[in-house]
């Protein structure tokens, strides 16, 4: 009904410095060495070495309890900083001396990925053997070599603080533009055929089953004949949105006649050849693909130009409670192979990385992104859209 001079708001994602930091402190953490500690308690930022097991209370008087499944261990290394296990687990380490046994008690939170341990009251027999101390490398051009791919550490802190200005910038632009999809997807009337919508619920749980692939859960666990009719009755709402984002799309171009020259599609279809070296791919698929995307972007360009946009403060984003519980599940998964149900760990990226172009084919939405490549020494990233 109308496709020009919306007024949207969209958030703006800040650039963060202290990202810099964080980063550059988890690498020299990672390469630090670890010396022995006597004389005196455990302190916080220490590694100890420690046996742990756990026993939770099946009611509120405490009189019955079960071992806690996976949290139990013999000389498990830990370092004493907030968020290895779940609160007060750390924090009750903190003081003791070596050979010391201790009961520490602790609160599983509500949310807790284990049904049967959520908002349950635990204590856990934990004896200290050994305390260590780490020994951090110095802060200088020989670390910026050892790390990453750079000669000094001004070219490391550049790198990395050019790389998370335009991941920031990437994740403004990316709200602007879903807030003008949405604005246009508003003023669209169409009847979508079963078809389309049902082919798009099968890409999303794909789509999801090779994310958690990807992170080395077993997907046989998640995705059951149980699990995947309400799975598809829950991306059904998301599926008929992106099919209506690819044919709202596709009625501007073709209302303002806006097409993609075959040298635009011809120059980054080289670009993405090149980033993924001898990887094998359709090619003739992949064109297609990116000529989809060209003019995605076209338009998305056009309707800015001829719309007035404000950016506003980040918002936290509401998680609709079928996909919190899928998650759920899936870190329960994580935790059981990991045989550590007692412990929450959380990856940190790593700090000059390896960016590899990953093309993502969406057979309806048909988007692909592209990141430039960045070689490092300490790892890789992959950044997808």
């Amino acid at each position: 009904k109308r496709y020009t001079e919306f007024d949207i708001k969209a958030e703006e994602v800040p650039y963060d410095e202290a990202e810099v930091e964080r980063v550059i402190n988890e690498q020299r953490s990672a390469r630090s060495t670890l010396i022995p500690v006597e004389g005196r308690s455990a302190q916080a930022g220490d590694v100890v070495q420690i046996d742990f097991s756990g026993q939770y209370f099946l009611d509120e008087n405490r009189e019955n309890s079960q071992e806690v499944e996976g949290g139990s261990a013999t000389d498990f290394q830990l370092e004493l900083t907030e968020g290895q296990f779940i609160a007060g687990f750390t924090e009750g380490i903190i003081g003791m001396n070596p050979d010391e046994t201790k009961e520490i008690e602790v609160q599983f939170p509500a949310d807790y990925p284990v049904e049967e341990l959520k908002g349950k009251a635990a204590v856990f027999t934990v004896t200290l053997k050994e305390i260590k101390t780490k020994e951090l490398p110095e802060l200088d051009d020989s670390f910026a070599q050892e790390v990453s791919e750079f000669e000094t550490l001004a070219e490391l802190r550049q790198f990395l603080e050019e790389r998370y200005r335009k991941e920031a910038q990437d994740k403004t632009d990316a709200n602007v533009e879903d807030a003008l999809i949405g604005a246009l997807v508003a003023e669209l009337e169409v009847d979508l055929p079963e078809t389309l919508i049902s082919n798009e619920v099968n890409f999303l749980i794909n789509q999801m089953a090779q994310r958690f692939q990807s992170q080395g859960i077993d997907v046989n666990k998640l995705f059951t004949p149980e699990t995947i009719p309400s799975l598809k009755e829950r991306f059904r709402e998301e599926a008929a949105e992106r099919v209506k984002r690819t044919l709202a799309l596709a009625q501007v171009a073709k209302v303002e006649n806006l097409t993609v020259l075959p040298e635009a599609v011809e120059k980054r279809f080289q670009e993405i050849v090149t980033q993924l070296n001898d990887r094998n791919i359709d090619r003739a698929r992949l064109k297609e693909v990116l000529e989809d995307e060209l003019l995605q972007e076209k338009v998305i360009e056009w309707l800015k130009e001829r719309s007035q946009i404000s950016l506003v403060e980040k918002v936290e984003p509401v998680v609709d409670a079928q996909t919190a519980t899928l998650e759920a599940k899936a870190e329960t998964v994580e935790t059981e192979e990991k045989s550590s149900a007692a412990t929450k760990t959380k990856s940190a990226p790593e700090a000059a990385e390896e960016t590899s172009a990953e093309t993502k084919a969406e057979e309806k939405k048909k988007t692909t992104r592209r990141s430039r490549t960045t070689k490092s020494k300490a790892g890789e990233n992959k950044d997808e859209a």
